[in-house]
């Protein structure tokens, strides 16, 4: 299974750099900027229910995919996702099973979702363009969770012969979420489009805020 998902998140990767009018997202730095941020919101994931880790990592996604626009957004976001599952526990622990497997399960969310996002965004992002940005970001918002929720549900009945993950399997009560994370990062990263590298620090400060909620909410949980 784990070479299954490793192998078709490959593929999917060589699909995205051989698609026409798909490449790097530019400017790199930026990109780094940006895999820096949704790695360490993924290291930093909080329990807010019973065994349900979240993070504002896939705001950072979405945010991404309007900055680099319809031809960055797929391989820009797929790499992204690609970095993130090795974390320092794994390392700690010696696991290789988990990481292995949630890198071929992201990369393939990422990839959906940052796709189905470039048919939808308009090239350039003009402020008469906003809904088509508010749109396209809660559908890649809403393929990114579920996928998501469908990929691990698929692992866990493979390694555990379960059906359901409790508590969160109820998808419609984190659908609200993922659609409100995918608004507000389809509007940061509008607003650096319309604005340029002044916006950056506002979208890195909402990034942070919203993963301080999720602690926060966790804390209160406890």
């Amino acid at each position: 299974m784990v070479f299954s998902f490793l192998g078709t998140a490959g593929i999917a990767i060589g699909i995205a750099i051989a698609l026409p009018g798909h490449g790097m997202p530019r400017p790199m730095w930026l990109w780094a900027v940006f895999t820096f941020t949704y790695v360490y919101l993924e290291w930093n994931g909080v329990e807010v229910n019973d065994r349900l880790v979240a993070s504002s990592a896939s705001m950072v996604v979405i945010a991404a995919a309007v900055v680099f626009g319809p031809h960055g957004a797929v391989l820009g976001g797929a790499l992204m996702a690609a970095l993130s599952p090795l974390t320092p526990r794994d390392v700690k622990e010696r696991r290789v099973f988990q990481p292995l497997v949630n890198m071929g399960q992201a990369t393939l969310a990422v990839i959906a979702a940052t796709f189905a996002m470039s048919t939808l965004l308009p090239d350039p992002i003009t402020p008469g363009g906003l809904w088509r940005v508010a749109v396209a970001s809660i559908v890649g918002a809403v393929v990114h969770g579920v996928l998501n929720y469908r990929f691990v549900l698929y692992i866990v009945k493979k390694v555990w012969g379960r059906t359901e993950v409790r508590p969160w399997s109820k998808l419609g009560t984190i659908l609200p979420q993922l659609v409100g994370n995918g608004f507000l990062g389809g509007l940061l990263g509008a607003a650096y489009a319309l604005l340029g590298p002044v916006a950056l620090p506002l979208m890195l400060v909402v990034f942070f805020v919203s993963h301080m909620t999720f602690s926060s909410y966790s804390q209160l949980r406890e």
